[in-house]
Order: structure tokens, then sequence, then C-alpha cells
């Protein structure tokens, strides 16, 4: 493979944003490249470093013989955890040779490695003197020059690839992002990508043998990077976090929950079988599998405890305890477990609050609010107030509508006095009404006059004229 091959390898739109769900995609995008490229021997070599890591967590979850084995792989073993380390430097060149030999790793590497020399001295690559070379000595350096070169390549390149899929990509910093610096974010990486050469790179090929077969390829830092990634998102080490269960709630959710997260069937069922072969794949036996997931339960109780009730304070060092374990690359088990809530029940004892009694996984919340929490529903309280007021301010500009889509007239108040004496009613009360009171002041006014004339009414003029002529009928003219 030539150098302007290897460059176009790094991929501007190829995207991972950490998240468990999209490492599906992104491990076939990445496997698809590596065919174009002829990188296939390194991710392969990558998968492989995976499983190894794998093997070392089913042993030690294992019996006591399978627990022997795993630790005498480990140059510096820790026989009192489930401790798996991930680095190659932190085991034994024999079972690591052993390893990578059976599953046909230099192999593949070699015919890459000839491919290359093909392309890069020609078809005489193997004749010394074609190739103007003094002897079979000149020659091997030469050979060991062009794949160190090559390797070098490849390994920058694909280094290059991880990395700008994952942080290339500006946007606002993820969980999914955060666990993957320990990885793509060192010092190494950082080296690698500004073009730095080292020495270790040398015992990559191993050419004091004959004829020349791999050294040590599986010390090259795209590898180790690759296999950490798949160990992570298809191993244990992404479940150990108490991801597991909320994964396994979601999946179970997925097809008819919440539209923004819904899958279908199939992909739920694709899910749940990535599952099944990561459970199956590092667990030798049932019972073994059944404690890692009560150890899992637990954590994941222990870390949502850590941030809600009136224990929070005691659980968060407990979740505290089991992050320190996890970061550390160990698998968790019941006696970690039990341990993190050991260190919460005696946080609980030594604060001695007001007696309470408190047991495990208790989820009350607190019963003495904050201020802040007090201010919060003091201002929601007043906002209720105003809406309220507001409601009934519009309830009183509403009205049913009538026929002809009118706005039906008010009720209009009728005088009862008025309607007896035949007067305009409408628009008062009887308690308003000015015909009643200029009626009771005419009767009073008339109640005055008649006290003040004696007795019996006086009579009006038109009376006396008549009783003067009938006086003057009666009587006849005077003498």
């Amino acid at each position: 493979m030539n150098a302007s091959k290897l460059v176009t390898m790094d991929d501007p739109k190829l995207h991972f944003s950490g998240e468990s769900k999209d490492w599906s995609r992104f491990k076939q995008d990445i496997q698809s490249r590596a065919d174009r490229h002829d990188t296939t021997w390194l991710f392969e070599g990558g998968r492989q470093w995976a499983l190894f890591l794998a093997r070392q967590i089913k042993d030690k979850t294992g019996t006591d013989a399978a627990k022997k084995k795993a630790l005498a792989r480990e140059l510096y073993p820790k026989d009192d955890s489930n401790y798996v380390p991930t680095s190659c430097d932190d085991y034994t060149d024999v079972a690591l040779h052993k390893w990578f030999e059976e599953r046909d790793f230099a192999t593949n590497l070699m015919l890459s490695l000839n491919k290359n020399r093909l392309a890069s001295l020609g078809s005489n690559f193997c004749d010394y003197t074609k190739l103007g070379f003094k002897d079979e000595a000149a020659l091997k350096k030469a050979h060991k020059a062009v794949d160190i070169a090559y390797l070098r390549k490849v390994n920058r390149s694909a280094c290059k690839l991880l990395h700008n899929a994952v942080f290339d990509h500006p946007s606002k910093e993820t969980a999914g992002r955060t666990k993957l610096h320990s990885i793509l974010k060192t010092n190494k990486v950082a080296e690698i990508l500004k073009g730095a050469v080292d020495d270790d790179d040398l015992d990559w090929i191993d050419m004091d043998t004959t004829p020349p077969r791999a050294g040590t390829p599986w010390e090259m830092p795209a590898v180790q990077i690759w296999g950490k990634l798949f160990h992570k998102y298809e191993g244990m080490t992404d479940m150990l976090s108490g991801r597991m269960m909320e994964e396994l709630g979601a999946v179970i959710d997925c097809v008819t929950g919440d539209a923004r997260q819904r899958r279908t069937i199939y992909e739920a069922d694709q899910e749940f079988e990535r599952f099944g072969k990561t459970l199956t794949a590092n667990f030798k036996d049932t019972a073994t599998l059944w404690e890692f997931l009560r150890a899992s339960l637990r954590q994941c109780h222990i870390n949502k405890l850590s941030k809600v009730g009136k224990d929070r304070a005691a659980w968060a060092k407990a979740d505290e305890y089991l992050t320190n374990l996890m970061d550390s690359d160990t698998m968790l088990t019941l006696e970690n477990t039990d341990a993190a809530i050991k260190r919460a029940e005696n946080y609980l004892q030594r604060q001695d609050i007001d007696g309470d009694k408190r047991t495990a996984f208790s989820s009350a919340f607190d019963e003495e609010e904050t201020e802040q929490v007090k201010a919060l529903r003091a201002a929601l309280k007043e906002k209720d107030q105003r809406l309220s007021a507001l409601e009934a301010k519009f309830d009183s500009f509403s009205h049913e509508p009538r026929e002809g889509n009118k706005r039906k007239k008010p009720t209009r108040k009728e005088c009862d006095y008025c309607k007896k004496t035949g007067k305009w009613a409408q628009g008062h009360d009887e308690s308003a009404c000015l015909h009643k009171q200029r009626d009771e002041a005419d009767a009073k006014l008339q109640a005055i006059k008649e006290r003040r004339g004696g007795k019996g009414r006086q009579a009006t003029t038109s009376e006396k004229k008549a009783f003067a002529a009938g006086a003057i009928v009666n009587k006849g003219p005077a003498e």
C-alpha cells in the first residue's frame, strides 16, 4: 500500500459519539475502511487483544484454578481483586506470543508487509543483486526500513482516524466522549499525531530470524487503541458503570416508549443479542453471571442514591469507592458492593442525625426543604395567584354567543312598582325608582294640606258657584 492511499484513510465524515448505541455502526464503518485500505490485520489484531482481556475476566471470575492461570499471565498480579489491566506491558511475553500466534496475527501482518515491499521495491524485492544491494544483510536492512516506515504510516493514519472520529467534531462534551479521553487523549496519541518517532517501534518486526517474522506488533498503539475500544463496548468495561441495567431497560421500552428514542423491533432484538453475546463471552457459568448482574444492579442503585434523597452524601461515599474500582478496570463483585454499602452505613453512624433509622437503598426525599426549594415554591404560588386573577378577569368579559355570532346582552333590571302603575319599568329597581319617590312625596304633601284645612275637605270654586246658584233659586228674589 502506498503512502497516498494511506492518507485517504482519514475520513472527516466519520463520527462516533462515544455512546453504546452508536458503536455497531461505527465498527462497521471502520471495518469497511480497513477492507478498502488493506489494514484488516491491524483492526483484527485489536479485536484479538480485546478477546485476550475477555479471557482474563472470564478466568478471574471462574474457578480457583482458572484464576491462578489468569494471574500467571500478569507481571504484577493482584490476588484480592478482579482487576484486569488493559495494557500489554502488564502481561508476560510468553502469554502474548502464544495468544497471537495461535490466531495467525503475525501471518496476516507478514502478508501485508510483503505486499508493501512489492509496491515499494518491485517484483524483485527478494533478489538483492537485481536491487543493487551488496549482500543479503543489506537487503534485510532495506526490508526492515521499508517495513518500519509502512507500519509507522499505518499506525499514525489509524490513530488519526480513530481520534478525529471522536474529537474532531465540534460539539458539546458528552459522557460518551468523556469516557474515551483515557484512550484517545493521551500523551502517546498526541505525539503520534504530531509525527513523533519512537524507537520502540523497531521491535514490531523481528529481522534477526530467517525468514523475518513479526516481532511484537500487538504493541502498536493503533492496535492497542482499537482493542481497548472493542473491550469497552463489547466487553464488560463499559457495563461496569451501571449503564448495563439502564440500557437493558431502554431496550425493553424502546419499541413503544419515548418517540425520540424509539427503535424498531429488529433493532431492539439486535441490541439484546449483543448483550447476550457479551455476557456469555465473559462468564463461564450462570452462577458467576448472576453475581455480576446483582453487583451491577447494586452499583446502579448506589449511583442514583448518591444524587437524590436525604442520605445522598453517604451514598456518594459508596459511589466514589465503586467508581475508583471501575476506573482501574476492576470488574465489580458482590464483595465490592458490600464494602461500598458498609461505607455508606458507617458515614451515617458518624453523622448521628437525630437517631434516624437508615436502611440500605432508601430513596426517601429530604423532609426539610432547602431555602432554594422554599423560594421556588413561593414563586410558584405567586404565579398561580396571578394566573387565577387573570382567569377571573377574563371570565368577566366572556359571554355565551347568541345565534348569528352576536354577543348576548346582559339582563336589565325591572321595577315592580312601575309595572303596577303602568310606567317604564326597565333599567332600575324599586329601591331607586324616581316615580315611586315622587308619588310618595305627593301623598305626604296632600296629607299635610288635609291636616291644615280642618275637618273635611274644602269646597272647590265650581262647587261654591253651584251652591250659590242653588240658594238663589230656592229662595227667590230678595224683597
